[in-house]
């Protein structure tokens, strides 16, 4: 089993109220909404590239995906996630990098 299908199926399985926050490539974002659809079930929600305005997610969402250049909206956005899941986290293990900076903001 693959590793996406594993955290698919943590997320079926495990369910929380607040909804899992998936960050993934650009390119692999529709990948990641497709899987979830085929192996969970489950519809999972890729805002625009652009967020504008009072954006919100919708109390009967259980799965955000966006790609790595939105992590820095989504921490300013303040919503409450349930789970973190970083696609390719290897990009983020320096503490050096700026994007390893902006991941923190989900934990502080």
């Amino acid at each position: 089993m693959g590793k996406t299908n594993q955290l698919i199926a943590l997320v079926v399985a495990n369910t929380i109220e607040a909804p899992t926050l998936v960050v993934a490539m650009v390119n692999n974002c529709t990948h990641w909404a497709n899987e979830f659809i085929q192996f969970g079930g489950i519809h999972a929600f890729i805002p625009p590239k652009k967020l504008e305005g009072n954006f919100s997610i919708g109390p009967d969402t259980k799965v955000v995906i966006i790609p790595y250049s939105m992590v820095k909206q989504m921490v300013q956005m303040n919503i409450e996630w349930g789970r973190l899941i970083i696609d390719e986290g290897h990009t983020a293990q320096n503490p050096k990098t700026a994007i390893h900076k902006v991941f923190i903001g989900f934990v502080d």
